[in-house]
């Protein structure tokens, strides 16, 4: 799968930013979990929510250092509030029903993003690369 090597190849650049000890990760892939408020933390770096029920991201702002989030798989569809994450740096959307994309286009950070099997459309994925001409944008299917 094209998104899995994308990620592989990601990890691998950043191998130790990745495994720095003051990175707080929070890897919830798969588990039981629905709305980010029920999230009690001051907020992980690296924050990994793939396949689980997490719909809206309303309350990602209060991860102020948050610079990795993965969403692919869950039932997003708005991703405006991220535009209020500036340290953002990766995102994987891949597997979502995101269709605007526009909000990341204030995310000056964004090294990668991963759109494949979305329905974004190929003018907003053409407007998200001009806005962030140094972002990997990826988007197949």
């Amino acid at each position: 799968c094209r998104d899995d090597e994308v990620l592989a190849s990601i990890r691998r650049q950043w191998p130790l930013a990745m495994s720095e000890l003051t990175r707080k990760v929070l890897d919830l892939r798969g588990a039981k979990v629905g709305d980010l408020a029920q999230l009690d933390l001051a907020g992980p770096d690296v924050l990994i929510l793939t396949d689980t029920d997490v719909g809206r991201v309303d309350c990602i702002g209060r991860f102020k250092n948050l610079s990795w989030l993965e969403l692919d798989g869950t039932p997003v569809t708005d991703i405006s509030p991220l535009a209020g994450v500036p340290t953002l740096e990766f995102l994987n959307l891949a597997r979502t029903e995101v269709r605007d994309v526009a909000p990341l286009a204030r995310l000056p950070a964004l090294d990668a993003v991963l759109l494949s099997d979305t329905p974004t459309s190929p003018e907003a994925v053409d407007a998200l690369r001009e806005a962030l001409p140094n972002c990997d944008i990826v988007k197949d299917g």
